[in-house]
C-alpha cells in the first residue's frame, strides 16, 4: 500500500491536513514541493503530526490520520526513514501490513480455522446490542494487535471464551463481510 492509498473512512488520508492556522481540512497541496522535516508519533491521538518546509518560505504543520492497516508506528517508520524528501515523493512510498486481497485471504483462513470469531455480532444504531450477538468494546487500541492483519492499534475487542478477540475498525468490516459470504455458501 502507497502512502496516497491511506483513507479514513471513504475519504482519501493523504496529503497530511494542515494543522495550524488555517482552515479545518486544508491540505498540503499533493503538487507541492513541501520537504518533510520531522515529526511526531503521538499515539494518544492516533495521529502523526509533521513538519515539512514550504519552497514558498515557511513552515508547516500537518496532521496525517487514517483508518489502520497499516499502523501508526508502520507509517511513521517510513515517513521518519524518508526525512528531506518532498511531499510528492512520499506519496508513493510503499508502507507494509496487509491490505487488499491479501487481507481477505488472511481473514477468510482465520474464520476457516475458528481463530476469528464466526459468531454473530450486530450493533444498533443507538449503540444498543442486539438480543443474539455478544458485547463489543471500543477503545483507543494503543499497544494491541489485530487479529486479522497482525499490526498494532486494534480498536475493537470482543469477548470470548478465553482470549478476547482484537481487530482494527476495517479489518473488523472485512471480517463481518467475508463471515456472511462463507454463510452463503
Amino acid at each position: 500500500m502507497k502512502l496516497r492509498e491511506l483513507t479514513r473512512g471513504t475519504v482519501p488520508a493523504w496529503p497530511p491536513v494542515l494543522a495550524s492556522s488555517y482552515g479545518r481540512g486544508d491540505t498540503l497541496d499533493d503538487d507541492d514541493q513541501a520537504i518533510l522535516r520531522g515529526g511526531v508519533l503521538n499515539e494518544q491521538k492516533r495521529q502523526l503530526e509533521l513538519q515539512f518546509e514550504r519552497t514558498s518560505g515557511g513552515r508547516a504543520s500537518a496532521v496525517l490520520t487514517w483508518d489502520a492497516p497499516p499502523s501508526l508506528r508502520q507509517v511513521w517508520s517510513v515517513l521518519e526513514s524518508n526525512i528531506g524528501r518532498r511531499l510528492r515523493e512520499l506519496r508513493e512510498l510503499e508502507v507494509g501490513g496487509l491490505t487488499g486481497s491479501a487481507l481477505r485471504e488472511r481473514i477468510r483462513q482465520r474464520l476457516k480455522d475458528g481463530s476469528a470469531p464466526r459468531h454473530e455480532v450486530s450493533v444498533s444504531p443507538a449503540g444498543i446490542m442486539a438480543e443474539n450477538a455478544v458485547s463489543m468494546i471500543i477503545g483507543s487500541g494503543v499497544g494491541l494487535t489485530c487479529q486479522a492483519c497482525g499490526d498494532e492499534g486494534a480498536e475493537l475487542t470482543l469477548p470470548s471464551g478465553g482470549e478476547p478477540f482484537r481487530f482494527h475498525n476495517k479489518c473488523f468490516t472485512i471480517l463481518l463481510e467475508e463471515r456472511q459470504r462463507i454463510e452463503r455458501k
